[in-house]
């Protein structure tokens, strides 16, 4: 028998983070809400490790072996090709090798794209528009 296997999702936003635990076929298994506020992207990294812990610390992971992928919707300027996260905005501009971070901190392949695709891409193949020919996202 193969053995199930998750992915840690994370969507890291300009007021929140959310970490959750996620099956191949969408299913969610938990998640967990924590504050962002206004930081850089060094905090941001930092808080979002922590919360990773935190998360793990809190629920365990549903299938008693940690998850095989971790992906992140974040903010700002990304080369999605490389993992890297550019900048939150022009003001603060520093380059994280985020995806390569992750890897070295969790084990796991990481990958990372804009927030608002990821969501997008969410609905489109889980989400209310899996079933639809058109869809439009709107974020506000």
């Amino acid at each position: 028998m193969e053995t199930e296997k998750s992915c840690i999702a994370i969507d890291a936003g300009g007021t929140k983070m959310l970490v959750a635990e996620v099956a191949s076929d969408g299913t969610v298994f938990n998640v967990k809400r924590y504050p962002t506020g206004r930081i850089n992207q060094r905090e941001l990294v930092k808080r979002m490790i922590d919360n990773i812990k935190d998360f793990e610390d809190s629920f365990g992971w549903a299938y008693g072996n940690q998850p095989v992928l971790m992906g992140i919707g974040i903010v700002g300027n990304l080369d999605i090709k490389h993992g890297i996260w550019n900048f939150i905005d022009h003001e603060f501009v520093e380059p994280t090798p985020l995806a390569a971070i992750m890897k070295e901190e969790f084990g796991v392949t990481c990958y990372i794209d804009n927030d608002v695709k990821a969501a997008t891409i969410a609905e489109c193949v889980f989400g209310g528009a899996k079933d639809c020919r058109d869809m439009i996202y709107i974020n506000v």
